[in-house]
């Protein structure tokens, strides 16, 4: 708990920093994965090709995350009807992991992930749109800070706009996940199918790490949606658990799911079911050299997750 509240601090300091800028909204986000087996890497097994043993060790596991965005400026331009908005956003991610019947340690008792986004969109012409984001953060268990915890994201979209009801993005993005910078592919759509029904794909999407998103939600009306999901997500994270060098966690986690969203006038609920289908632990090196290199996966048996999300609009 006190990880979480120095990752909570760092958000208020920034967000009094900010204060002359608008916040538009507040995200309050938590999920809770029932106690899971452990599938340990058989030893047989050390170059990550999948053969697992289940064992009698579980693992209860939560998470909690706390998201504020803010407009820090709108600017139009009369003549060529342009328009320019900056905004940032502050993220505090905190994941607990209750561990039971371990002989020795597999996994840290926490881990946690806290990070600015600056984010640019500008429209230009022909219904075009140009945005540029980076974000940086520290991932860490917080048992040893230094200059490894340190994660930046970087991505430029472009993004076409064919009609009021279908639009569709393209990209590139850079992450220093393994050390050095690596690029990566960024794609967004968002179609509106009659009056009722909305694809929407984002890889990544806006949530930590990282994180994709494809869902197809029903608007059943004004007050309330539906969606089923599929939405894989990767987070890194600088530990120092293992004693052989392998300070980057790579934790994988592939839920497919069904949420509800109930909106009020000042804020949003959404709840949400899903099958955790896989949950993956790597501890790896993170050296770009070594990205290919097999490396145990330390797993946990699939189940049903749940959570809570409450959105307040400002």
């Amino acid at each position: 708990m006190k990880k979480f509240i120095s990752g909570l601090t760092f958000l208020l300091i920034c967000s009094g920093a900010s204060a002359q800028f608008k916040m538009t909204d507040v995200k309050i986000a938590s999920e809770f994965a029932p106690s899971s087996n452990y599938l340990m890497p058989d030893e047989t097994d050390l170059d990550g090709k999948g053969a697992h043993t289940k064992t009698s060790a579980t693992t209860f596991q939560s998470r909690f995350n706390l998201a504020i965005n803010f407009n820090l400026s709108t600017k139009f331009d009369s003549i060529d009807n342009s328009v320019t908005i900056w905004s940032a956003a502050l993220n505090s991610d905190h994941m607990l992991l209750a561990n039971k019947g371990y002989p020795d340690q597999v996994f840290p008792s926490s881990l946690n992930a806290s990070s600015f986004t600056l984010k640019r969109l500008n429209t230009l012409k022909n219904n075009w749109a140009f945005m540029a984001l980076l974000t940086a953060g520290v991932n860490s268990d917080y048992v040893k800070v230094d200059g490894n915890d340190l994660f930046v994201f970087a991505g430029a979209v472009w993004i076409k706009t064919f009609s009021d009801k279908f639009s569709l993005g393209t990209g590139i993005m850079v992450h220093n996940s393994f050390g050095k910078p690596l690029p990566w592919p960024l794609i967004t759509a968002n179609w509106q199918m009659g009056g009722k029904y909305k694809l929407k794909i984002d890889a990544p999407d806006q949530a930590p790490g990282l994180a994709y998103n494809i869902s197809l939600r029903y608007l059943k009306s004004d007050k309330s949606d539906f969606a089923v999901f599929f939405r894989p997500s990767n987070m890194s994270y600088d530990v120092s658990l293992r004693p052989d060098n392998k300070r980057l966690l790579n934790y994988w986690q592939i839920p497919i799911g069904f949420d509800m969203q109930t909106h009020y006038k000042h804020f949003d609920l959404t709840y949400r079911v899903d099958l955790m289908a896989v949950r993956s632990f790597i501890y790896a090196e993170k050296n770009l050299g070594k990205m290919f290199s097999k490396f145990p996966s330390h797993m946990l048996t699939p189940n049903i997750s749940f959570g809570v999300d409450v959105k307040f609009k400002l």
